[in-house]
């Protein structure tokens, strides 16, 4: 199996990885558990970890900087699994691409949201925003490089 190839197949472990991680519980407090993308989502059914967030992050607490993130991860996930399962039908650089620039977000926000650093294991989502970007960056210039001649 071709290098590329097998890059092509971790980064789509990848991004289900971080699509998956998304819908297990990030935040525990009072007793209970919510996901990330369930605070996006459903915030009308957080309203506890919301006031929680605010009591503890003060002025810093602002929805729409902890939800970006996520957001951005969740999108890049799914198109870049989409992409990845077309293959050559579609566009293979943007199969790598837009979860890349995901995974860069992605770590950005887990690394300048301190809400996000609330959660129970932020640094596993760090880790795998940091294998998005890597694992795709890799196999998006493996792709410029070598697309073309393994038609």
């Amino acid at each position: 199996m071709k290098k590329a190839k097998i890059i092509g197949l971790i980064s789509i472990v990848v991004m289900v990885a971080v699509l998956v991680i998304q819908f297990l519980p990030f935040w525990y407090y009072e007793g209970t558990s919510t996901s990330i993308q369930m605070y996006v989502w459903f915030p009308e059914k957080c309203k506890s970890l919301t006031k929680l967030l605010q009591e503890i992050l003060g002025k810093s607490y602002a929805v729409g900087n902890i939800v970006l993130g996520p957001i951005a991860l969740l999108v890049g996930s799914v198109v870049g699994i989409v992409l990845s399962v077309l293959g050559k039908k579609g566009k293979p650089i943007l199969a790598k691409a837009v979860p890349m620039v995901c995974g860069i977000v992605g770590v950005y926000g887990f690394l300048s949201q301190p809400a996000l650093q609330l959660g129970s294991n932020w640094v596993l989502y760090l880790i795998l925003s940091i294998l998005l970007a890597l694992v795709c960056g890799v196999a998006a210039v493996l792709e410029i490089l070598y697309g073309k001649r393994s038609k």
